[in-house]
């Protein structure tokens, strides 16, 4: 009866082993399968950025979004992985970029995931919001910046927001607000300028 215990366990065990090796193929081929599905979206995302980026001042600059990366030992990385190419060929990692290079390549990957967003759910907002987009550009980055989103809240009729600490001036504003706040008083908003 040992023997013939010994015999079921065996069977067990092989029978385990070949579910378990089922198990991870279909895990693997599951993994694929949304990887794929992932790259699709990405390259969705690398049209909408490629649009964005150049408006943002950022002329012949391209971005690469991918699902997998070779490392220096040559094995692949899965993930999202972001490289960036400036217009003299240098290509870096997404990291890599800093100041206000790195806040308009964000800037445009924010553009182009809110359309991809959009467009996948088949809805369209008609409001946007943003909160100090300047901060790290310099004056001619805020320059293309302003213009940038006057183009957006034209090109896709919507009303944009720009919040900003510093004092913006940019003639394709129709409104400027002032929010002053003192201990005092409290907060009190000021209509600077008048629609056009």
């Amino acid at each position: 009866t040992a023997e013939k215990k010994v015999v079921e366990l065996t069977d067990k065990e092989t029978e385990l082993s070949k579910k378990l090796v089922a198990v991870e193929y279909w895990k693997q081929g599951f993994k694929k399968i949304r990887l794929f599905f992932v790259q699709r979206i990405l390259l969705s995302l690398q049209i909408e950025v490629a649009s964005a980026i150049s408006a943002l001042g950022l002329v012949g600059w391209k971005v690469f979004l991918s699902t997998e990366a070779e490392t220096k030992s040559g094995a692949m990385k899965l993930g999202i992985q972001i490289k960036v190419r400036e217009p003299n060929g240098v290509e870096a990692d997404w990291e890599c970029w800093s100041g206000g290079e790195a806040q308009r390549l964000r800037r445009a990957i924010s553009f182009g995931l809110s359309n991809l967003i959009q467009r996948a759910a088949g809805v369209k907002y008609d409001f946007e919001v943003y909160d100090e987009p300047t901060k790290g550009l310099s004056p001619e980055g805020i320059e293309d910046l302003l213009t940038a989103l006057d183009y957006r809240a034209i090109s896709t009729n919507k009303i944009i927001w720009v919040v900003d600490h510093a004092a913006l001036s940019f003639s394709g504003f129709s409104e400027i607000w002032k929010v002053v706040k003192t201990k005092k008083e409290g907060s009190k908003v000021y209509r600077i300028s008048e629609a056009n």
